[in-house]
């Protein structure tokens, strides 16, 4: 969960907040599920069968209290009527959630990033990266050095498929057959929204998508030509300043959670009482600033 409550101390900050001031990168939420495809912990389910329901359990609960949160957060506290929010602005209308187009958002964004990286492009990268990626992938591109020829640094990057259904290629149907459709190249793992730490004028929007694709990349390292069928955990960053969208930027990719790392979780869920208790927690209270976010 994400701490997201605002504490009196920074009632100043909340009031001077312009959007200059907001950070470029706030990091990956803290506690943040990632889950790999369910059979990559089907070698526990004989040797540590708990462990597994505890996982399946996970898988179920995490979603629904994702869903959760982004549907009360960016939807009902800004009915007509709900005063938790300062700003009158914030309770003008609902933030669209974005359920379908934040698949083909990261498919887009994916694409044109590697593609960015291999022609040098530095103007996309600081435009569409966080700062901390748009920081390595520039030194990456000023480290290569020119091709033999001294012609280019650039590299080459292609993609030629995606995985899953070739039926499905890059389509991406409508929620919730997006998220419910089996054989894709694509998922969800999590998508969480929470307030900025030092005002509730600034929701900060994360949503990680597993891509499954085949690529061709030449790194001019004398290796030629190679092709590869990678799977990678892409994380998305938005930043909702006053209720306006300023739009997905790409914060990097991750890793997903090892049964170890699950395990953990388990355990730190069972101190933190019931779901209906989480549920509650995710609920704003009227001393300020939003509740903890899953």
């Amino acid at each position: 969960m994400v701490a997201a409550q605002v504490g009196e101390a920074n009632s100043s900050k909340m009031q001077n907040m312009t959007k200059a001031k907001i950070p470029g990168d706030v990091g990956l939420f803290p506690k943040t599920f990632v889950a790999a495809p369910l059979v990559d912990y089907l070698r526990i389910a004989f040797s540590k069968p708990t462990l597994f329901l505890r996982i399946l359990w996970m898988l179920f609960k995490k979603p629904f209290m994702n869903n959760f949160g982004l549907v009360y957060n960016l939807a009902w506290t800004r009915r007509k009527g709900f005063r938790v929010f300062s700003t009158a602005s914030l309770r003008k209308r609902p933030i669209p959630l974005h359920l379908t187009s934040r698949i083909t958002d990261a498919l887009t964004l994916h694409r044109e990033l590697n593609t960015a990286i291999a022609a040098g492009d530095k103007h996309w990268l600081r435009a569409h990266c966080c700062t901390g990626l748009a920081t390595k992938a520039c030194n990456r591109i000023e480290r290569r050095g020119a091709t033999k020829s001294g012609a280019s640094n650039q590299e080459h990057w292609e993609l030629l498929s995606y995985g899953g259904l070739p039926v499905l290629g890059s389509k991406v149907p409508p929620w919730p057959l997006c998220s419910w459709m089996p054989g894709k190249a694509y998922k969800v793992v999590n998508d969480v929204v929470g307030a900025l730490p030092v005002s509730n004028d600034v929701l900060i929007r994360q949503v990680i998508v597993r891509i499954t694709s085949k690529q061709k990349y030449n790194l001019n390292n004398g290796k030629g030509d190679q092709q590869k069928t990678l799977t990678e955990y892409v994380v998305l960053q938005k930043i909702l300043f006053q209720g306006e969208d300023e739009g997905w930027k790409v914060w990097g990719t991750v890793k997903p959670n090892t049964v170890e790392e699950i395990q953990a979780m388990v355990e730190e869920d069972k101190k933190e009482g019931s779901l209906m208790d989480r549920v509650r927690a995710l609920m704003p209270s009227q001393g300020g600033g939003m509740g903890p976010m899953v």
